[in-house]
C-alpha cells in the first residue's frame, strides 16, 4: 500500500509566497528602522512671533529638529532664515568644559548641562538597541536566504519579532531618557 499526496507542488508555492512577503517586510522594517537612525525629525519645536519695533513688522520663526546624534535649528527673521546643526555629544561636553573653565561645581553645572547630556544619552541608548535590532533584522534575512538552500537555523522564526522588539526598545528608551522640555 503506497500512499501519495498530490498537494506537493501547491505547498511548495505557497511556501514560496510566504517566504517573499516575510522577506519583504523585513527589508520594509530595515529600511524603516535606518531612515529613522538617520533622520533628525524625532523630536521638532516650531515657534513664531510677530512683533511692532519702531513701527515696523518683525516676523520671527524659530524650528529646532532633534534627532538622536545631532540637532539643527532654524531662526527666521523676516524671511531670512539661519540654520545650525551640532552634534548633541559635542554640544554636551563643550557646555561641561564652560562650566568648568567658569568653577562652576557639579551641582551648577549638571544644573547647566544636564538636559544636554540626557538629551545625548537619550539619542545614544536609542541608537544601539535600534542598531542591534536592525543587526538582527539583517540575520533574518540571511536565516531565510540559508532556509531555501535547506540549512535551517535554530529559532530562526523568531528573529524578526526580536529585532522588532529592540528597535521598540530603542525608541521607548529614546523617549523615557529624553528630558521634558
Amino acid at each position: 500500500a503506497t500512499i501519495t499526496t498530490h498537494h506537493k507542488e501547491p505547498v511548495k508555492h505557497a511556501i514560496s509566497h510566504t517566504v517573499w512577503v516575510s522577506t519583504g517586510l523585513v527589508v520594509a522594517a530595515i529600511l524603516l528602522a535606518m531612515f529613522g537612525v538617520l533622520s533628525d525629525d524625532w523630536a521638532v519645536e516650531e515657534e513664531s512671533e510677530t512683533i511692532e519695533l519702531f513701527g515696523t513688522e518683525i516676523t520671527t520663526k524659530t524650528e529646532s529638529e532633534i534627532g538622536l546624534d545631532d540637532f539643527s535649528s532654524t531662526v527666521c527673521i523676516n524671511g531670512n532664515c539661519t540654520t545650525q546643526t551640532n552634534d548633541l555629544g559635542s554640544v554636551y561636553d563643550n557646555c561641561t568644559s564652560i562650566a568648568a573653565d567658569m568653577g562652576s561645581n557639579s551641582s551648577e553645572t549638571e544644573e547647566m548641562c544636564g538636559d544636554l547630556g540626557d538629551t545625548a544619552r537619550a539619542g545614544f541608548t536609542g541608537m544601539i538597541f535600534i542598531t542591534v535590532g536592525i543587526c538582527v533584522m539583517l540575520t533574518t534575512l540571511l536565516a531565510t536566504f540559508m532556509s531555501t538552500r535547506g540549512t535551517v537555523f535554530p529559532y530562526a522564526q523568531y528573529y524578526p519579532f526580536g529585532g522588532a522588539a529592540l528597535t521598540l526598545v530603542g525608541v521607548v528608551a529614546w523617549k523615557m531618557i529624553l528630558p521634558e522640555g
